[in-house]
This record gives C-alpha cells, structure tokens and sequence, in this order.
C-alpha cells in the first residue's frame, strides 16, 4: 500500500523514488498517491540505483535480494 515508500517520501522529499509492485490493486493504489510505479516485476527491471530499498517477497527473498545487489550502480 506503498507505507515504505511513503516513509521515505517525507524523510527524503528530493529523492528521485521509483517503485515496483507485482499487485495490480497495490499498483493503482501507489499511482493514486502520486508514486513513480516503473513494473511489476522487480527481477524483470533493467538499469542502476544508486540506493535500493526493498520488501521482497519471502518466496522469492534470495533471487530478489542478489538481483537488487547487481543492479546498484558502482559506489
């Protein structure tokens, strides 16, 4: 329902945040609170982050945290 991402929207209101959620529902619900959703799968998403914060699923916790690990830029 987007609770972290809201979070971190008022502690760091200049950050560039952009979102994922496989739910169709949460989704509509993150775009209806002004969030950039960028996908709905997390390991199907391309490019770096300078900074990943995430609440994977426990099914999948492994292959999303290794897949969060490579796409973090250098640095």
């Amino acid at each position: 329902n987007g609770a972290i991402a809201q979070v971190i929207r008022e502690h760091c209101p200049g950050a560039k945040l952009q979102v994922c959620e496989a739910d169709s529902t949460l989704r509509k619900v993150l775009e209806l609170k002004g969030f950039e959703v960028v996908g709905n799968d997390f390991l199907s998403l391309q490019g770096e982050w300078d900074c990943i914060i995430a609440n994977p699923p426990f099914s999948e916790f492994m292959a999303h945290t290794y897949y969060a690990y490579k796409c973090l830029a250098p640095g």
